[in-house]
């Protein structure tokens, strides 16, 4: 991932605080930062949890604060959820994750396509690939 994001001259980091809180990616795209938070299901739980984290990072994590916060869902939320959501300043994006052969296929919708500024569709990974969300969209926030 750091690879693809370098190739872009953006700058990927995860930073964390010393009580062992981590974020999942902070993208530097020439002083434009992007917070990213990435669930994997679009339970109420998970988005309760993306949102306070998105939220909570700002205090105790160096270099995160002032970002713009992205939370990346697996799927869409209802639209009265996604208003309140992006009414707290954070941005709701959604993927949607599948196997086929054996492969993972990520999708991305159009929506997600623009705001990153990505033309392409789809991505294939193997099975035992890992970070496979925030790989190909931290690419593409990058480019």
């Amino acid at each position: 991932m750091q690879g693809a994001v370098q190739k872009n001259d953006a700058r990927l980091t995860k930073p964390r605080h010393a009580m062992g809180y981590e974020v999942d990616g902070l993208v530097d795209n020439a002083g434009e930062k992007f917070l990213l938070e990435i669930k994997t299901t679009v339970l109420a739980s998970d988005v309760y949890t993306g949102v306070g984290q998105l939220h909570l990072y700002d205090q105790p994590i160096p270099g995160v604060k002032g970002a713009r916060k992205i939370l990346l869902l697996p799927g869409t939320l209802g639209e009265e959820i996604k208003a309140a959501v992006s009414s707290t300043g954070i941005v709701v994006l959604a993927y949607d994750m599948r196997y086929h052969n054996d492969r993972l296929m990520i999708t991305f919708p159009e929506e997600t396509r623009l705001f990153s500024g990505s033309c392409h569709r789809q991505r294939t990974w193997r099975r035992n690939e890992s970070s496979l969300p925030a790989r190909f969209l931290v690419a593409r926030l990058s480019a």
